[in-house]
């Protein structure tokens, strides 16, 4: 008989958690079914819909995407009224408490270490992002886990040259012109300070030469700022609202250089940004601050597709600065020939089956829930 498995994807139905879910389950023997959970619905409405789901679900397993509270509470919930009987598993790509309390304050923090902990003690085991936050949920109290990075969408791949041309003139550069930029959602932190993209607009403020051309790609409450900035600093940053994946993926690899910022803290430190395979998989270098990811998962030498910064917090001036000093090194031939290694690269995160991985933990869960109740 098969074994059946409920996906939970926390930031809903029709986010990329719910798209690896649905890619992982479904390359597994397991049947398998997505609650459709519309990210655009209030939370209780939410969280209600989660816990009656759970209350009468039959299914042998639960893989929850993502670690949301209104949807891992109530598995939370569930899982202490029905006890050995619910076994679930928890796939996440951030250090939650971290996250919050970046956010929030220290105490959101507490609150959400506190969650984090009983969920993954609760679970009969971890699917991380990264090996560093396999190895925190274990710290933290999960069974056992694995790795599963993030997997190059199908619908990423090289442009063609013509499809690159296309881009950059639209966008007005120049061919021998060198085209950096940032892909990605701008959500403006108040606490921080800071949206993605923000180090883009200082550092270009601080580059000496004038054979770069800067674009930002993406929305959110960040966008309004980083273009008044842009205007503050007398830089010409292009700037292209959200786009649908397949014309994203076109501008990306039409990109001589990308940048990714990621935070020197937990949150920055341990995970890996979905953007790293997509860029190397259409073929684009990148820089990035020196996260463990950067060393582990990037062929090291002179022709590495990664140019690699301290780790310092892209919000300060000190980022902005080695930033600024990288792009004035920057070389088009040499980032051409970057763009190979770059390919070779994304070959780790399309290569062998996860699914596989993934169905070796669902045949080894007991028939019964609460391998651990630590």
């Amino acid at each position: 008989m098969t074994r059946s498995v409920l996906v939970l994807a926390a930031q809903g139905v029709a986010s990329y958690d719910a798209e690896r879910a649905r890619e992982l389950v479904g390359g597994t023997s397991y049947s398998s079914t997505l609650l459709k959970i519309e990210r655009s619905s209030g939370a209780f409405r939410v969280f209600w819909q989660t816990l009656q789901t759970l209350q009468q679900a039959d299914n042998d397993i639960v893989y929850l995407e993502g670690t949301g509270m209104r949807v891992g509470i109530p598995l939370l919930l569930a899982s202490l009224r029905r006890g050995r009987r619910l076994i679930y598993v928890v796939s996440s790509g951030d250090a939650v408490d971290r996250y919050f309390r970046n956010k929030y304050g220290v105490l959101a923090g507490l609150i959400a270490g506190i969650y984090e902990r009983w969920l993954y003690r609760r679970s009969s085991g971890f699917i991380g992002w990264t090996p560093y936050l396999v190895g925190r949920a274990i710290r933290m109290g999960a069974p056992t886990g694995l790795t599963i990075e993030g997997q190059v969408p199908s619908e990423m791949f090289p442009a063609t040259p013509g499809d690159r041309a296309d881009i950059r003139n639209r966008l007005g550069v120049a061919n021998e012109d060198i085209l950096v930029g940032v892909t990605g959602s701008l959500n403006w932190s108040k606490r921080q300070a800071y949206s993605y993209g923000l180090e883009l607009v200082e550092a270009a403020s601080r580059v000496r030469r004038t054979d770069i051309s800067y674009v930002i790609v993406g929305g959110g409450t960040g966008r309004a700022k980083l273009v008044e900035r842009a205007r503050e600093r007398g830089v010409n940053v292009r700037f292209i609202d959200r786009v649908p994946r397949a014309e994203l993926s076109t501008i990306m690899s039409s990109l001589d250089l990308a940048v990714i910022a990621q935070t020197p803290d937990e949150v920055g430190l341990l995970r890996l940004t979905t953007k790293l395979p997509e860029y190397l998989a259409v073929g684009t270098p990148v820089v990035m601050p020196a996260v463990p990811g950067a060393f582990d998962y990037m062929p090291p030498g002179p022709e590495s597709p990664v140019f690699i910064l301290p780790a310092l917090h892209p919000g300060r001036g000190e980022f902005w600065v080695a930033l600024a000093k990288q792009f004035d090194k920057l070389d088009k031939d040499d980032l051409a020939k970057r763009r190979s290694t770059a390919l070779i690269a994304a070959e780790r995160f399309s290569s062998g089956n996860p699914s596989l991985k993934l169905q070796t933990l669902f045949d080894i869960l007991p028939d019964t829930a609460g391998t651990n109740d630590r």
